[in-house]
Parts: C-alpha cells; structure tokens; sequence
C-alpha cells in the first residue's frame, strides 16, 4: 500500500484565528487520514505550534466526536499541550518603566505615553486589540519563542525513517519545507507579532539548513471585515485600523532591498537602510555594518539579522468574494482557510509550486511589489456515512414519534387480556375463583346411622381433610399468578405498533382498573362466603347436638324420634356439605384476592418502569430532534450549506419518500431501545447503532471501486452529443467554479505593470491557478473532459485524492496584485487616518522605529510612483463632487473656495477647468484641505454620502441642463456630459460648429479622460455599480 505523501511542514497560528485555523487544519488531517502515531493522522515531520497571549487553558479549543469515515474512527481533536505556547508577559508595565530596562524598550515603544500604557498590566488576557502589546509579547517571550521555532524545524528536518506511516513530498530531487503563518491582521497578538515571527523563522532556516531552495515560508492573513459582523460595535473599533498599519508594515517589509523606495532616493534619504545612518533601520543596540540587512535586538539578547522579505507567498483572506459569496462566521472562515492550506501540503499541490515560482517578483506596479495572493475553496460532497447519519436520525425521529404518539382508549385491550387470563370477577362470573376450585374434590360428608352417636367425631374428620384441599388451591393459585405475571409483563403484544411506548404505561393502569373491579368482587364474596359459613356452623352445632341427643337416650325414645334423628342427620349432611364447599370456596377467594392483588402491584410496577421509559424515550426524541435541526441549522442537509459547498446528498439527506416508505418493525425498534437503556438514559449514538435504524438508514450509494461522488458525475454527465453547459453536472460544475472564487475583491481599474504596462486584470487571470482535487481515475476522466470545455483559456491541474473519496475540491489562487488594489484598502486606510493619533497613544504599528522611518519615505499602500498623482487626483474629484471648486455660468470661468486657500493668497479663476487642476496641484495645503474635508464628511456621514454623490454625476443630466438622458443608467458618459463638470459639452462656435465634447480645451479634455480613470475604483469602493 502506498504511503501519503506530505510536504515537510511547520504550522504557526498566532493569535485566536491562527489557533483555530491551525485546529481546524488538524481535524482535516484526522478526517482524511485518521490517528496515526497519536497525532489525529498528522506525520512526524508536520509540526503545529500556536503562540497566543492568552494564559493556558483559556481558549476551549477543540472539535468533539471527529469521524474518520475510511477506518470507522471517531475521536475529540484537539491541540497537544506541546503545541500550544503561552507568549504571556505577566508584571510587564512594572518592568518596563524600571528605569534599568528603558532602553530595552524606549526607542520601539515610547513609554512616556501614559494613554499607550494605561490599559498594560500583565498580558495573559490577549493584546486588548492593541498590536503594540502583541508585539511587546514577543519581545518578552523572545528566546522562549526561537527556542520552540528551532526546536521544531530540527524535529521536522529530522523526521521522516524508513517506518513512518507517510513519506515526504520531494520536489526537484529534495524533500522542501514549508512554513505557514496563519492570523488576523485585526486584532492584537497575530497582527502584533507576525512579522517577528517570519523573520525569525527565516534566520532559523538559513542557519539550520544547507539548501533553502525548496523553502516556501507562506503567510495566511485574514482580514478585518469578518470580525465587524462578530464583535458589538466597541470591540471593532480597533479591528480596521490594525489591519491597515499591519498591511502597511507588510508591505514595507515585503519591499525589502534592494527595495523600491531606495533605488530612486537620493542625497540623507539614500541613507534609509544603511546602518551607519541614525536615521535608519538600525536598532541603537547594535551596530551592523551591513547595508543589507537589519539587526532586531529583544529582551534577553536574542537578536533578528533580517536579510530579505519575510514572506515568500502571502494570502490575504476576506470574508467575501468577488461573486457576493459571504462567511458570516469566524470559525467557518478559519476552517476555509485550514482546506486552503491542507491542499498545498500534500499531492494535491504538484504542479502549483511552479507556477508559483513563475508569478513570484515578475511584476512591480510602479516601483511597489505584486505580493499580495488570496485563495478561495469550495466543494460538492456526497458523504455517504453523513447520508446514513442523516437518515439515521430521521428514521429515528419518525420511529419515536410512532411509538410515543396517542393510541387511543385501552380498554377494550385490558378487558381482553382479563378475559384471556381468565381474570373476570363480575356477578356470575367468577373465573379466578372457578379456576383454583376446577379438580378439587370435596370430602364426603354423609353420616351414616352407626355414627350418630358420635357425629362430631366425623364433622372432625372432615376438617381434617379441608387443609390438603386448601394446599392444593394455593398451589394452583402460585401457577396462576406464575402464568398471569408472565402474560402480563408481556401483555403489550397485543397492543397496535404505533403508540405503543405511550400506551404501555396507560395499559397497565387500565389493566389495573379491571384488576380492581375482581379484587372488589372478590372482596365482597369473602364477606358473604365468611357469613354463609358462620351460619352452617352454628347449624351444623345446633343438628350435632339433637342427633347425639336423641341417638344417646333410650330405645324407646330412639323409635318414637327416629324420623327426627334421620332427618336431622339428614340435614346435617347437607349444611356439612355446603359448608365444606364454602370453606373451601372461601379460600379460593382469598388466594384470589392475593393473586390480584399481587398482580396489581406488578401492574403499578410496570406502569412505573414504562412511564419511566416513556420519558427517557421523549428526551432521546428531544435529542434527536435536536440534533437534526442543528444538522439543517448548519446547512448539512440543505443543497447549499454556505456559499462555498455543494451538497450532492442533499437531496438524498431530505427526500420526503425516505419515511413513508419504511416497513417498519416498531415493537422489534422498541425492544432494540429498551435492551440499551441505562439509568442514565439511551444516547442518541447508540440508538442509531440498533440494528432497525441500521438497516433502515444503509443506501447503497457504491459500487465496488466507484464513490458516490464519482457515481453522481456519471449519471448526470452529457450523454451522446449533449453540451455540457446544459447539463445537471454542468451547471453544477459551472456553480462549483463560482463559488471558488477568492476571497479578496480586487480594484484592478487603471492598475498596469511597471515594465510592459500589462493591466493587473491579465496579470491575475494569468497568475490564477485551479487545482481540483477529485477521489479516483474514472471522476479525472470525467472533471477533465468537462472543465476543458468550461475553462478554455485557464490553467487547472486535476488530481486524485484517494483519501478524499467523498468530494470534489476546487482550490483557486491568484497572486501578484499589489496593495492599492485591496478592495476595501482605502477604507481601511481611512479608519486608519481617523484614529492614529500618536499623541494620544492610538497607534497601529508595532515598532515606532519603523513607523518613523516609513513616514520619512512617504510610506502608503498605494502605487508607488503615481501616489502623489493619484492622490492629488482624488483631491480634485472630492472638490468637484463636494461643490468646492464651482464652474460660474455668468462669468464663464472656474474658481475654487476660498476656505482653502492660504491665507493672504488671491483666489484663484480661469475659463479652463485645467488651469484650476494646475494650481491644486501646486498648492499642497488646498488639496490636502479637500481631503481633510472628505474624510471628515465620511467619519459622518458615512459612505452612503460618497456614494449619493457619485450616483449624481453618473446618472443621466436633466433634460432641463440641456443634456441627453440614456433611461437613467449610471455610466461614464454621463458625468462628460454634466454641465456643472464640462461646459463645454455642446458648445458652438464657429472653430467648433459641431459642439464637441472635448475638443475647445485639449488639455480639459485629457483631464476629464484622468477622472474618467478613477470614477471606477472610486464606484467600486464605495458600492455604485456603472
């Protein structure tokens, strides 16, 4: 059997969504290829490490009841406490305002801002949002955190003898290692510490291995969008801002030397990273007389020599992609991420490596690097074991509601069982008693003449008889109460299917109602049988005293009174009798009324252990129930989950027939539950292993050697000459490929590369990789003959993943965009600019050093050598849209308010609206004063304003203005034809008789081309769709 390959691998959650990426990539490895070695199906030579600030045990991190469907396993996964480090800094504050220990501190973290440090005491509670402190926390735990990072490269390298259960993935005649850093850039541990992370990780690298050719160091970074949906409104202040500054730092670093911002400096500024400038990178700590590389000194005397980018590859991960598919939560966002990651670590990933090497560093956009990548996953499943614990769970269901539903009235059952066991005590009818006497032969009791002298001798004789006849009607009564208490505890078989765990308990009570009816019969006989014999007694008294009387006297008497004593004698034979027959008939109704009696406390016992089942029966439907809505809660019954995976089984999962077409054995279900009932209950796993639901939920939904995934392809695949695009698996496929769409808007408008002018838009389409991951030979054949027709233009490899037989995975990346073009950056950005306050201790960075020498260079995310272009553009289109710079239709000619000009200067007019541009362009306070004045319109009005705005100028000018309506679209041609933005729309004169738009002002019109050129991204940004 061949072993899975796995790419070395170091796994490195930062924070709470690194850890929980990190524990969700765990459980994937698990589901895929179950325990092995104790480490949830993870090889020796893959490591996890997650570093939060937190203090142990707080974050309750674990996946309960984990199945591993091929070997039938199922386990809790959770960390290992080896992998999990506490980076804690408890008595920080009082350890760093120690006067000893400022300069350890002072010249990256000022500790003179009271506001910055008032909310520090200890940290092992997290960074309270403040990247700051995480980064702080790292400097702390400094040794403790490279300790544990070389220690597990070595474990990695090391790994890997000829008995492991998997084998490293070699590439290019070496076995490669990759290390993945996961975080948000949001909040304050990851996004405090990522960066030193990264170039730790790298120093290690270099000096642990000989080649680090193969050595991907890949960073995995969500951004702050999803954390808004979660946190209330006061925990998001801070979410935005740290993404921008941590953006900011990224791409500062990820530009490192030869960089973009030193090839073009000149004069103090060529400086910047020269550590012999005091101006520079170079930590005061240290010197390092190397231009190329920068020396980081921590707490304890560990030290970072950073010699290049931290990252070889970044992903960047929103909540929503381009196509409007949206996670809404955190922990399912961080599972998308942990299937992006599981797919380059193992066979899966061949083929995408290359095409990596080829987009990494091919394209700058204006002197700033294409770092930025993103990737987006989605699947079809069809889980056979998931469809089996579905119908599982509504067989369930359906079979308790059948059994607890009301059966209606039970009597008529109970009055039969009665007269079954001939139980009936009512009037004539006396079966109990009838039954006990039926083969009891009483005594003689004829008193023959010879013994009338001594007769009461003989009334002895017959009482002495009467206890063998009562044992015998006590031994019958112990083999009737033996046969009726075992009919009795069985006596529910006569009861309908359906509501027989209800009924069972109201039968008994019924059956006990009819059994009190014979026991007060019974009651009253003996009372009536007791009087009966009374009286034969004293009758019996009365004869026995006239006959040995009249049998003791003389002949004489004898003769004149024989007619007397014979009949006498006579009568005493009679009552002698009766009251033989009503002892014993006394007794009978005594055994009687115990066997009832011992019934009707058995009745009252059953009634009890059945209520009793009842309600464990009712709590384990509640469960059941439960746990199906929780199912169809979490979208895993339903067609489309999330916007991201397909269920082909869900059809199956739901279909209404499944229920009304089960031949149902309830009674065999009910007995099935019953065996397994503790006093703890039935769980609701133990109940779906009953061999009832076992056979009524099994599907046959494989063949030998074929998934149901695979067998599902089939059957919908185009027959004959169909296309595929018609088709229930091309459409299907069609929506799959949607749904992979990464998850990061891009603003491609008006973005090219620096050497060919390629747009951004081609760059991304060339740079974007599918990998589709299928479960065998016969679904290749098939995903590939179909995606050819599908992606004509694309590059997609399709491979086989025997481990994951019950889906097909889609895996999409793109890569090489630079940071301007972030959907979302700019208003980030702005977050940024609203809130970063050094004097007030708000900041967003995570070293002031580094703060300080960005801001020397004009450090931004935007495109580097048009920024100021640009930014001087948006400035102009922010007067325009806000009405500051104003075209007057009397005097024919621009102006701007005079709000923004310096004060004492001249306001400024002109007929050519370019003219105006011009001097906003020199005049840096004026246009620096539009955005000042943007930014604070946005902050309170919100970018509904923004967007009202752009929808004015876009949408078709009134027929009033003069201008041509187009039915109210919202298009680019309708801001040229604004009167308030080009006049010299349909102006006539004799030089231009035809009224064209542009050609009066040559230099307007190239003007208006420029703003045409921002219009989109500025839609885009702020939601207007032309």
């Amino acid at each position: 059997m061949n072993k899975p390959k796995i790419r070395k691998s170091l796994f490195i959650g930062l924070g709470g969504t690194g850890a929980s990426t990190l524990l969700a990539l765990k459980k994937r490895f698990f589901e895929v290829y179950g325990h092995i070695d104790g480490q949830d199906g993870v090889p020796r030579f893959a490591q996890f490490l997650a570093f939060d600030t937190d203090a142990p045990g707080t974050r309750k991190l674990n996946f309960q009841n984990v199945q591993n469907t091929s070997l039938g396993i199922e386990r809790d996964v959770r960390f290992e406490p080896s992998e999990v480090i506490g980076v804690q800094a408890p008595n920080v504050k009082e350890f760093i305002q120690d006067v000893d220990n400022e300069e350890l501190y002072n010249y990256w973290m000022p500790l003179d801002n009271e506001n910055l440090l008032k909310g520090l005491n200890n940290l092992d509670e997290g960074a309270g949002q403040v990247r700051l402190f995480g980064r702080l926390a790292y400097h702390w735990n400094a040794r403790k955190i490279a300790t544990t990072l070389k220690g597990a490269i070595n474990d990695i390298l090391l790994a890997g003898n000829p008995d492991e259960d998997f084998e490293p993935l070699e590439a290019g005649g070496f076995k490669p290692l990759d290390v993945y850093i996961v975080s948000s850039l949001a909040g304050g541990t990851g996004s405090g510490m990522f960066l030193d992370v990264a170039m730790k990780v790298r120093q290690i690298l270099k000096e642990e291995m000989t080649n680090t050719g193969g050595v991907q160091i890949q960073g995995y970074f969500v951004l702050p969008d999803i954390f808004s949906l979660e946190l209330n409104k006061g925990e998001a202040l801070r979410v935005t801002p740290n993404a921008a500054g941590a953006l900011l730092d990224l791409d500062f670093f990820q530009g490192f030397m030869p960089a973009a911002y030193t090839k073009n400096l000149k004069g103090a500024e060529a400086g910047l990273w020269n550590p012999d400038n005091e101006e520079g990178l170079q930590d005061p700590l240290l010197e390092d007389k190397d231009a190329d590389a920068i020396t980081v000194q921590y707490l304890g005397g560990e030290q970072t020599r950073i010699v290049d980018a931290p990252f070889d590859r970044i992903f960047l991960i929103n909540n929503q992609n381009a196509n409007g598919g949206t996670y809404k939560k955190i922990a399912d966002l961080c599972a998308s991420v942990s299937k992006g990651i599981f797919a380059s670590t193992n066979e899966m990933s061949t083929g995408l490596r290359s095409k990596d090497d080829n987009t990494k560093g091919a394209f700058t956009f204006d002197n700033k690097n294409g770092w930025v990548g993103s990737i987006g996953v989605s699947e079809m499943v069809f889980s056979v074991p998931e469809v089996q614990k579905h119908l599982s769970l509504r067989a369930l269901e359906f079979g308790l509601n059948e059994l607890l539903k009301d059966s209606g009235d039970l009597t008529s059952f109970a009055q039969g069982l009665m007269q079954d066991l001939k139980l009936v005590e009512e009037g004539e009818t006396a079966e109990i008693v009838s039954g006990l006497l039926s083969g009891v032969t009483p005594p003689s009791c004829f008193l023959p003449e010879d013994l009338y002298k001594t007769c009461s001798n003989e009334h002895q004789r017959i009482a002495n008889e009467l206890p063998d006849l009562v044992k015998q009607i006590v031994g019958r009564k112990s083999a009737k109460e033996t046969e009726a208490l075992n009919s009795l505890t069985a006596g529910f078989n006569k009861l309908p299917a359906n509501g027989l765990a209800a009924s069972i308990p109201s039968f008994y009570e019924e059956f006990d109602a009819q059994l009190a009816k014979s026991q007060q019969e019974l009651a009253q006989d003996a009372k009536s049988a007791e009087e009966e014999i009374k009286l034969e007694l004293e009758a019996i008294g009365e004869l026995e005293d006239t006959i040995m009387s009249i049998a003791s006297d003389n002949m004489v008497v004898r003769l004149m009174k024989k007619g007397e004593l014979q009949g006498a004698a006579g009568e005493w034979t009679e009552s002698m009798d009766r009251f033989v027959k009503k002892s014993l008939e006394k007794t009978a109704i005594t055994a009687a009324a115990e066997l009832v009696s011992s019934l009707r406390s058995k009745c009252m016992e059953l009634s009890r252990e059945y209520k009793e089942n009842s309600r464990v029966l009712n709590t384990l439907k509640d469960k059941v129930s439960e746990k199906l809505m929780a199912r169809r809660s979490a979208g895993q019954s339903s067609y489309s989950p999330n916007a991201f995976t397909i269920n082909l089984h869900a059809e199956t999962m739901e279909d209404p027939n499944f229920t009304r077409e089960i031949d149902w054995d309830l009674k065999r279900l009910f007995e099935e539950l019953q065996s397994i009932q503790s006093d703890s209950g039935i769980e609701v796993n133990d109940a779906m292993k009953s061999k009832t639901i076992e056979n009524l939920s099994g599907i046959t939904s494989q063949s030998e050697g074929t998934s149901a995934v695979t067998k599902w392809l089939l059957e919908n695949a185009p027959t004959n000459n169909e296309q595929i695009e018609g088709t229930v698996a091309g459409r299907t496929l069609v929506d799959l490929l949607r749904r992979s769409e990464p998850l990061l808007g891009m603003n491609k408008a008006g973005i090219s590369a620096d050497n060919d002018r390629t747009p951004l838009e081609t760059i991304l389409k060339d740079s974007t990789s599918f990998l589709i991951c299928v479960p065998d030979k016969t679904s290749l054949d098939e995903i590939e003959k179909n995606l050819t027709r599908l992606l004509p233009d694309n590059d997609f490899k399709v491979v086989v993943v025997p481990d994951q037989q019950d889906r097909v995975a889609i895996f999409k990346r793109q890569l090489g965009a630079p940071p301007v073009a972030i959907t979302g950056a700019k208003r980030y950005m702005r977050a940024y600019e609203k809130q970063h306050d050094e004097r007030a201790g708000d900041v967003f960075h995570v070293n002031y050093h580094w703060y300080e020498a960005m801001k020397s260079v004009n450090h931004n995310l935007e495109q580097g050598g048009s920024s100021t272009k640009e930014h001087g553009m948006r400035s102009w289109l922010y007067a325009i849209l806000m009405g500051d710079v104003v075209y007057d239709e009397a005097k024919k000619h621009w102006t701007v308010k005079s709000s923004f000009y310096p004060i004492g200067s001249k306001n400024f007019t002109s007929e050519k609206r370019s003219e105006i541009f011009e001097e906003i362009m020199d005049e840096k306070e004026i246009a620096e004063g539009f955005a000042n004045k943007w930014r604070a319109v946005l902050d309170s009005e919100g970018d509904s304003f923004m967007a009202a705005r752009l929808r004015t100028v876009l949408s078709p000018p009134s027929s009033s203005d003069g201008g041509e309506t187009d039915g109210g679209a919202l298009s680019l041609m309708n801001y040229v034809v604004q009167p308030h933005i080009n006049p010299y729309y349909k102006t006539i004169s004799p030089e231009n008789p035809e009224g064209s738009a542009y050609n009066r002002y040559p230099e307007c019109r190239d003007l208006l081309h420029e703003e045409m050129k921002l219009l989109p991204g500025l839609c885009n940004e702020f939601g207007v769709k032309l």
